[in-house]
């Protein structure tokens, strides 16, 4: 190969790179911006959890305090809570009865450090929620 043609070559690679690179860096700024205005994205969050007297969440979006109550759908048991986050990737657990700290189990599931599982909630500006939850 001469070197007049491998730096052709290059030459397409370094412009490919540098449009990768672009696109990227403006999906960020857009992503921080979006975030930055503190839009909100409404979020509902269902379970199936039998025999509970008291549903609750924690996770990375309330400093792992579980103060939010989850309804209950009389006479099952389903339970939902309808949150507002900011676009984001977030942890949480539902705390069963005080005492029970389980992940969704419909959910994508990361290790929490302590020999547990968290569930995972990507929240997009979009007002979606994405996942393999229900929503």
């Amino acid at each position: 190969m001469s070197a007049i043609h491998g730096d052709k070559l290059w030459g397409r690679a370094g412009l490919i790179l540098l449009a990768v690179l672009l696109t990227y860096s403006f999906y960020q700024a857009y992503v921080m911006h979006s975030a930055s205005r503190n839009e909100y994205v409404e979020v509902m969050l269902e379970a199936n959890i039998n025999n509970a007297k008291d549903v609750r969440i924690a996770g990375s979006f309330n400093s792992w305090q579980p103060q939010c109550c989850l309804e209950n759908i009389a006479g099952t048991d389903e339970w939902k809570i309808k949150l507002k986050l900011k676009p984001g990737v977030y942890e949480y657990v539902y705390v069963v009865d005080g005492k029970h700290w389980i992940p969704e189990p419909e959910n994508t599931k990361l290790k929490d450090g302590f020999g547990g599982r968290n569930a995972v909630i990507y929240v997009n500006s979009n007002r979606q929620r994405q996942g393999d939850g229900n929503v």
